[in-house]
């Protein structure tokens, strides 16, 4: 499985900087009404997409699973940071959809295929300028422990093993939440390469 959102995002080396956000009524962990109606279909309910679906995905993590399964990371994550004395509160996943339901991104998979976004977005992938959920700042201390590196960045040097006599989990807590729900940072399932295979001979 793969862990879909921000903070994998953030390990591979996109940082986020300033604070967290979270929208109305969502509270850490859990995203409010408003954004659980705006998460995509299943199956594309308007455009030249409508109605289609790939075979393989019957076999992929659907967004609300995604969601589910970033809870329990951001959960875990936290609570481990906590067990450092820092408290860190994530933003809450599924607050900030995409406009796919899964990876094989049907309605984007071969670009904008919705009259309405092809009017806002023209001939671009329409994602520019779309606001994002945010990481907290991290004080050094916070990032050593929060991902095991010095700094957030793929090639950032490993931060020491300990903090204030306590040992630090490899990778420090967001990989010790990874490997307690079974996720990793890239797709190497069956599925996964199957669609990218799919994609790139269509």
């Amino acid at each position: 499985m793969l862990g879909g959102a921000l903070l994998p995002a953030l390990l591979a080396g996109c940082s986020g900087g300033g604070g967290g956000t979270a929208s109305p009524g969502a509270v850490p962990g859990q995203a409010g009404p408003v954004a659980a109606a705006a998460w995509p279909d299943a199956v594309p309910r308007s455009g030249l997409a409508k109605g289609m679906v790939l075979p393989l995905e019957a076999y992929m993590e659907a967004y609300p699973e995604r969601v589910a399964i970033d809870r329990a990371l951001n959960r875990l994550t936290e609570q481990c940071m906590a067990r450092y004395g820092f408290t860190l509160v994530l933003p809450p996943p599924g607050t900030t959809p995409p406009p796919d339901n899964d990876d094989s991104n049907m309605e984007r998979r071969y670009g904008i295929t919705d009259r309405a976004a092809a009017g806002r977005f023209a001939y671009t992938i329409g994602d520019e300028g779309e606001p994002g959920q945010r990481m907290p700042a991290l004080s050094d201390a916070e990032t050593a422990v929060l991902t095991g590196r010095v700094a957030v960045k793929p090639d950032a040097a490993t931060a020491p093993s300990t903090y204030q006599g306590k040992a630090v989990p490899d990778g420090g807590c967001a990989a010790e939440a990874r490997d307690r729900v079974g996720v990793s940072l890239t797709d190497t399932s069956l599925e996964g390469r199957l669609d990218a295979d799919s994609l790139d001979r269509s």
